[in-house]
């Protein structure tokens, strides 16, 4: 039924022709099941390895182990490398992308896609790597013979900001502002370029690895006793965010909320958030989650699905208060919001449960906005079934000679396209027998099942 088990595995878009929105990507998007504690949407679900995710304004790139560079952007998934070429570490930022590609079986050079074209902005012996991009500027670590150095692209011209005798490592910028980690008198400090000149933001006598930086505030890892501990530096202070036995590293930063892997349960790495509330976990499983990144109030990192690692991507919950993370709804009503797909009524109460007209499939499916009374009438069970196979018909399976949707309720015009709903997972039935096609539809229903189909 159209109501309590609807949909299958997604494996891709398809075009709503009668809403006059056009899906053209192909996509490998999953929900993953909640966890207890937070509800991830799996964009990933494949036979390689997915890694390396990095994220900005709801755009998600990430590495796969076949060598190429994928990006998702308004729900669907694309390959953004050619075949044949490789690439590795990508990051994104305001639609623009860079990553690191081995040329000629070479040396690494960093190349930049910026939404159209892609062009190559090093070219050299040294491996130029581990890129970085913020507000169309680029850094990256490369090689000046002896060590590695720290170099910027401004947007025209390229400069070294580092020319020492010892590694500099793994930048990260924003806003001009250009933090890394270096070996100083024996361990590794953490240095900041403001934009016109450097300066050493630790002093001390273990190791401090691996900054990142958002709107002048640093976190970075650093090993006190017997593990890892997380740092932040405000812009004057600076406080130690972990103190326990356990390794804590790869922190992120966004806003002040600050991510990182934790090794929490001494068995597999976990997801961690620190925020004015305190830190949580954002994930407690028994697969490792690694590598996190944070924009603003959105999550990714790459998790182990107990075959290969995918990646995943946590957004906050749909705004409506009866859709509990407990809900079977909540998975699809929390994609369908992930690009701004489901809209409620002002008030956001109750908006879920009472019936759907076709104003709120609509609102709904979140490119027609209106108010609700614009358009009159409950959209019942049976229309939301024409509706949605009208519209993905050309991505729906055709099922086999003989096979019956076994409803004795629905009407013969309409056992065509019940029968195909029901085939290719959208709907099940009230009983294996009833379909009760014209009983109300409600929003919790249009959602589910347009996420169904969306993703076939």
């Amino acid at each position: 039924m159209i109501g309590e088990t609807i949909g299958t595995s997604p494996t891709r878009f398809f075009a709503v022709l009668t809403l006059a929105v056009l899906f053209g990507a192909v996509s490998t998007l999953a929900v993953a099941a909640p966890s207890a504690r937070a509800n991830p949407v799996q964009l990933t679900d494949n036979d390689r390895q997915d890694r390396f995710p990095a994220i900005d304004e709801g755009r998600v790139v990430w590495e796969g182990d076949d060598g190429h560079i994928y990006l998702f952007e308004d729900g669907a998934t694309r390959r953004l490398t050619e075949s044949g070429a490789t690439g590795r570490s990508p990051q994104i930022d305001q639609g623009q992308v860079v990553w690191m590609a081995r040329v000629d079986d070479e040396d690494f050079e960093i190349f930049l896609y910026d939404g159209t074209s892609l062009r190559q902005l090093t070219d050299n012996t040294q491996n130029d790597m581990y890129p970085q991009i913020a507000q169309h500027e680029v850094t990256w670590e490369g090689g000046d013979a002896g060590s590695r150095e720290i170099f910027l692209y401004d947007g025209a011209n390229i400069r070294q900001l580092t020319d020492n005798d010892y590694d500099d490592r793994a930048p990260r910028i924003d806003q001009g502002q250009v933090v890394w980690h270096g070996a100083n008198a024996g361990d590794s400090e953490i240095f900041l370029y403001d934009g016109a000149t450097v300066r050493q933001l630790t002093d001390n006598e273990y190791p401090d690895l691996n900054p990142a930086i958002d709107d002048g505030q640093v976190v970075w890892q650093a090993r006190v006793g017997p593990g890892w501990q997380i740092f932040l530096n405000d812009g004057g202070n600076t406080r130690q965010l972990t103190d326990d036995g356990y390794d804590n590293s790869s922190p992120q930063i966004s806003r002040g909320t600050v991510v990182w892997q934790s090794r929490a349960d001494d068995a597999d790495y976990e997801i961690l958030l620190h925020d004015r509330n305190g830190t949580r976990r954002l994930t407690d499983n028994d697969r490792g989650d690694w590598l996190p990144q944070i924009d603003d109030d959105r999550v990714v990192w790459s998790g182990w699905d107990g075959t290969d690692s995918e990646i995943f991507l946590l957004t906050p919950p749909p705004p409506f208060a009866e859709v509990v993370s407990s809900n079977d709804f909540y998975p699809g009503v929390a994609h369908l919001a992930l690009p701004h797909v489901v809209g409620g009524y002002s008030n956001n109460r109750d908006t879920l449960e009472d019936p759907g007209r076709q104003a709120d499939l609509a609102q709904t499916i979140g490119y027609i906005y209106g108010e609700p009374e614009d358009l009159l009438g409950n959209l019942t069970r049976i229309e939301l079934v024409r509706l949605i196979v009208n519209s993905a018909d050309a991505s729906l399976a055709d099922p086999p000679p003989g096979y019956r949707a076994g409803f004795t309720d629905v009407a013969a015009e309409d056992q065509a396209l019940v029968t195909k709903a029901k085939f290719n997972g959208l709907i099940d039935g009230k009983t294996a027998t009833t379909f009760a096609p014209d009983a109300p539809a409600t929003r919790l229903h249009v959602s589910k099942m347009l996420f169904s189909a969306l993703m076939r």
